[in-house]
């Protein structure tokens, strides 16, 4: 659910800036509204990008068969000394 809201939320705060901004500017009104548009899809391509990324990032990676979680293998055993003691 949040995922999904990324490219929303971004989209919806930049415009809230735009808005702001235009009306603090005292801009036309047909000016603004293009303006608007063209943040509006610009901010929402950019969160489908940053939800992608997310999306990656946050992926759980598949752990291969020949590997358990917990097995100490010929590098574990390397680095024990004498006596089973890390060194």
């Amino acid at each position: 659910m949040r995922e999904r809201m990324i490219p929303l939320v971004t989209m919806l705060l930049a415009g809230a800036v735009t808005g702001i901004l235009c009306i603090w500017k005292q801009y036309d009104t047909l000016y603004s509204l293009k303006a608007l548009l063209g943040v509006l899809i610009g901010f929402y391509i950019l969160g489908l990008i940053a939800r992608k990324l997310y999306r990656k990032v946050t992926a759980e990676k598949p752990v291969p068969e020949g590997e358990e979680t917990g097995e100490e293998g010929e590098a574990g055993e390397a680095s024990l000394g004498e006596g089973g003691q890390m060194e």
